[in-house]
């Protein structure tokens, strides 16, 4: 590795034949003022610059931050970035950081996370009063296992240290204390209409053509006009949401409106 410097080196001239001095060598270029050289140089100047920043963040970065800064960092992160996670993800920084604040990312071993992964079985949900079930307990674990990972590609967690998490099993049915989640059952279509009534007049539509379209409710939530091709000779309307469960895989989703999902949404179109 070579030193950092304030300057990069300077590009000398032997006989015609350009060179630059790095760590005492002298490395030759090309021809002295030629495209070559001069490319070379560019070259050789931006390997010494990143050489001098990927040092320094392992030297004054990874050694010195601690679970407590890669957390808030993460979180920042997966608001700005809207996760859909975000909230879990808080969850299991919280029960983190009960047990292992202060200490130094590099430090944080399998068995921490084995630590913290038992902690999670021992929560109880604020609002139900129940505890946090095996399956959120492998959730919560995977998603501190994300947060190393994440923290490797911004050069804030060795490689080392995060793949060193993924040996920590998950939690297995009858080997734990953690109760088992609930399987949760589709709402009838009775339910559905009996509740439509109740419901404002803008929330009913939306219902409505969730259902009928077979759409998430952040879909039925972001939908817009700019989203919307209606534009088809057959009639039918595709709806392109612009951010969507696979959107980060770069996949595409697009979903046909029919007439009943049209008669729904028309008298929300008018003057647009």
């Amino acid at each position: 590795m070579s030193k950092s410097r304030s300057t990069p080196p300077k590009l000398g001239n032997n006989g015609g034949t350009a060179f630059i001095r790095i760590d005492g060598k002298r490395i030759y270029l090309g021809k002295y003022g030629s495209d070559e050289a001069k490319k070379n140089y560019a070259r050789r100047i931006a390997e010494l610059a990143i050489a001098h920043n990927v040092t320094k963040q392992a030297d004054h970065t990874i050694n010195n931050i601690t679970v407590d800064s890669l957390s808030i960092a993460f979180l920042d992160y997966a608001m700005k970035s809207n996760n859909a996670h975000y909230h879990s993800f808080r969850s299991a920084t919280r029960v983190l950081l009960e047990f292992y604040s202060g200490t130094a990312v590099d430090s944080f071993s399998p068995k921490c996370l084995a630590a913290v992964q038992y902690q999670f079985t021992q929560q109880f949900d604020k609002k139900t009063g129940k505890r946090y079930s095996r399956q959120y307990c492998n959730t919560l674990t995977m998603y501190i296992r994300q947060m190393f990972r994440w923290g490797v590609v911004q050069e804030l967690v060795s490689p080392i240290t995060a793949d060193a998490l993924k040996y920590i099993p998950a939690l297995r049915r009858g080997k734990t204390e953690a109760p088992e989640a609930k399987i949760r059952e589709n709402v009838t279509s009775e339910s559905v209409d009996a509740t439509l009534p109740y419901l404002l007049p803008t929330v009913a539509a939306m219902v409505q053509v969730q259902r009928w379209a077979v759409m998430r409710p952040n879909e039925i939530c972001r939908m817009r006009v700019g989203d919307i091709d209606m534009s088809r000779k057959d009639g039918i309307w595709l709806y392109s949401p612009p951010d969507h469960k696979g959107t980060w895989r770069g996949h595409g989703r697009i979903i046909p409106l029919g007439k009943p999902e049209q008669a729904l949404i028309l008298p929300y179109l008018e003057g647009k």
